[in-house]
C-alpha cells in the first residue's frame, strides 16, 4: 500500500469535510524519513473500534456508525473550519463502507469524549498508490498539550500500513500557524501549486 499527498482525484467516497484540503493558498507536505516510534504502543478491537494507546491518547479506527459519533464529529469540524459540513448518519455509514476511507478519532484515557481525529484517503493512480491526511483536528478546548503532533505521528504509522513505499500527502492553510510548524517538522513541503473546484 502507498501513501501520497498531492493534487488528488476523487475516490469512491467523499468523507466529512474531504473538500477542505482545496482550500486556496493550501501548502502541500509530504513526510519525512523518520524512525518508527519505539515499542510500548498497542492496538485492540472491540465496539467496531480498532484502538492504538500511547501515554497521552487513545486513538481509534471508526468502523461502525451511530448518531452519536456524527455529533462529536460535527463538534469537532466546528474547530476545524468556519463552514463546517454537517456528517449525516448515511453520509458516515457511507464512508465507513468505503475501503479506502480511514477515520480515526482521538480520547484521552479519562474521557469517552474525541479530543482531535483525522482521516486518511486512499486513492489508486497509474503512477501508484497514494494516500491524503485530511481532516486534522484536535478540539480548542485541548490544544497545546501535545495532542496535535501525537495525532500526526500516528497518522504516519497508519499510512505507512495502508501504503507502504508510497507517499503520505496533506496541504495546510498557512494561516494555521502552529499546524504548519509541526508539519515542517515531520514532512517535506513540496513546491507545487493546489487547484479545486467546487462540484
Amino acid at each position: 500500500t502507498n501513501i501520497t499527498f498531492a493534487i488528488r482525484p476523487k475516490w469512491c467516497c467523499i468523507s466529512a469535510g474531504l473538500q477542505s484540503h482545496f482550500r486556496r493558498n493550501a501548502t502541500p507536505f509530504r513526510p519525512k524519513e523518520e524512525r518508527q516510534e519505539a515499542s510500548g504502543n498497542s492496538h485492540k478491537v472491540f465496539h467496531g473500534k480498532q484502538h492504538f494507546t500511547n501515554m497521552k491518547l487513545n486513538i481509534t479506527r471508526i468502523t461502525t456508525a451511530s448518531q452519536r459519533l456524527c455529533m462529536e464529529i460535527n463538534s469537532l469540524q466546528a474547530d476545524l473550519t468556519d463552514h463546517p459540513r454537517v456528517l449525516e448518519l448515511q453520509t458516515l455509514n457511507t464512508l465507513l463502507a468505503c475501503g479506502d476511507t480511514h477515520l480515526f478519532l482521538a480520547y484521552t484515557p479519562d474521557t469517552d469524549t474525541p479530543v482531535g481525529m483525522f482521516t486518511l484517503a486512499v486513492t489508486h493512480l497509474t503512477t501508484g498508490n497514494n494516500v491524503w491526511l485530511e481532516d486534522v483536528v484536535v478540539a480548542r478546548h485541548s490544544q497545546g498539550q501535545g495532542y496535535g503532533r501525537a495525532i500526526v505521528r500516528h497518522a504516519i504509522e497508519q499510512a505507512r500500513q495502508i501504503c507502504p513505499g508510497g507517499k503520505l500527502m496533506l496541504t495546510s492553510r498557512p494561516t494555521r500557524l502552529a499546524a504548519n510548524r509541526l508539519y515542517s517538522e515531520l514532512f517535506e513541503q513540496k513546491e507545487t501549486n493546489v487547484y479545486f473546484m467546487r462540484l
